[in-house]
């Protein structure tokens, strides 16, 4: 069974909307006091801390994978004087962990985040949050309020609500005073270039970063949070070590799963249901985002669909981005639609040969390897589509995207 303990990063699982940051149940918030009564005053020491993260490889929670002992040893090695930053901008439109995190656990993302900027000898905090998520704005700036003055100075910044605006090159360059798009490939532990380090954690990662200062490598578990995304409705649950994708499945039967976010692969349900959602064989979860695909929709559909909306929301700094993601869209449309289809799958299959690897930053990569992995999952829909015809017995889009695209 899915984990639910209340002494954990969120009270029992959290359903939203399928875009609106708002939850369709009310989050059980933790105000300061509250949060001091259970889980008490973080350590002033941070070595024991420290040694358990290396210990543990703690980290990855926001895609990338880097542990966080990796990222605040080299902020450490760059000097003091730079900045510490929680990173709550949601920019994949299926997750929903941070608005949980943050609506329910604030204080232990701000907990998390202080040991940061202390352990790197920051001069500010920062947490950087999209714009427009009204409720998590709201929800981080209260938290922020709650604390008063800290041991670093902490400040909230409202970055644009753009998919590759959370990407941490993105995040260093827009505090930097430039546009808050990523411009260059981040080597190792590493998300700035020159200056005073500028280190960024995903807020999942700082709050289990709070809850190990605590616990010590004795009361350490293996666990995640993961957005479900099923039936119209994203639910944000935590997972422990032995749960298996099975366990996430709700009233509908899935055909697929996009694990890993929309820069992520898919997988046929069958192969899926019994693997283990954490651990060395697990499908790598990226993002924290399973999308569930019912029966009787289709893949190559809701694939296209996916790829127009990433092709929209890059940097356009680069090649791939700025001419390869349009042209790997337009040929999924073209298969999608289901005429004059018979060479797309290839041509597909070389486009996305062309832009992984060669753009500025990962974007392009993401959607190289979710396309490619559609290819092989919904191998009969592809062929039905090359015939002009379609299996899904609906039309109907299932899978969260806002309302834009490129202009055509």
């Amino acid at each position: 069974m899915i984990a639910t303990t209340e002494v954990g990063l969120r009270a029992p699982e959290l359903a939203f909307e399928a875009l609106a940051p708002r939850p369709l149940s009310t989050p059980v918030r933790m105000g300061i006091q509250e949060h001091r009564a259970l889980f008490g005053p973080m350590p002033l020491d941070l070595r024991p801390l420290v040694q358990a993260l290396a210990a543990t490889g703690l980290g990855g929670y926001g895609g990338a994978g880097v542990a966080a002992i990796r990222k605040w040893e080299s902020a450490a090695r760059d000097g003091a004087g730079g900045i510490a930053v929680a990173n709550a901008a949601e920019g994949e439109p299926a997750s929903a962990k941070d608005a949980a995190i943050w609506q329910t656990r604030p204080h232990l993302v701000l907990d998390g985040l202080e040991a940061a900027a202390v352990a790197i000898g920051a001069a500010e905090s920062v947490v950087w949050v999209h714009g427009g998520d009204r409720e998590t704005v709201h929800a981080i700036e209260r938290a922020v309020g709650e604390r008063g003055p800290g041991l670093v100075p902490v400040r909230v910044v409202h970055g644009p609500d753009r998919y590759v605006s959370g990407e941490h090159s993105a995040i260093v360059r827009a505090l930097r005073g430039g546009a808050a798009v990523p411009r260059f490939r981040p080597t190792g532990a590493r998300s700035w270039v020159g200056g005073a380090p500028v280190l960024v954690n995903n807020s999942e990662t700082l709050a289990r970063v709070a809850l190990l200062a605590r616990t010590g490598l004795a009361g350490h578990r293996e666990a995640a949070l993961v957005t479900v995304v099923d039936a119209g409705v994203r639910r944000v649950r935590e997972v422990d070590a032995g749960d298996r994708y099975g366990d996430l499945r709700g009233a509908s039967s899935p055909a697929a799963a996009l694990v890993g976010g929309y820069g992520g692969r898919w997988h046929d349900w069958r192969e899926l249901a019994e693997r283990p959602l954490l651990g060395a064989q697990a499908p790598e979860l990226g993002a924290g985002v399973v999308a569930l695909l019912p029966e009787g929709v289709c893949g190559v559909c809701e694939t296209a669909r996916i790829a127009d909306w990433m092709a929209a929301e890059s940097a356009r700094s680069c090649g791939p981005c700025r001419f390869g993601l349009p042209e790997l869209a337009d040929a999924l449309d073209v298969l999608a639609a289901r005429g004059r289809a018979g060479r797309a799958p290839a041509r597909i299959g070389t486009l996305a040969d062309l832009v992984d690897g060669r753009g500025a930053c990962a974007h392009p990569d993401g959607v190289a390897r979710m396309v490619r992995s559609a290819l092989r999952v919904f191998g009969d829909d592809v062929t039905a589509h090359r015939a002009g015809r379609c299996l899904a017995r609906t039309q109907a889009s299932v899978l969260p995207l806002p309302r834009h695209g490129r202009a055509r």
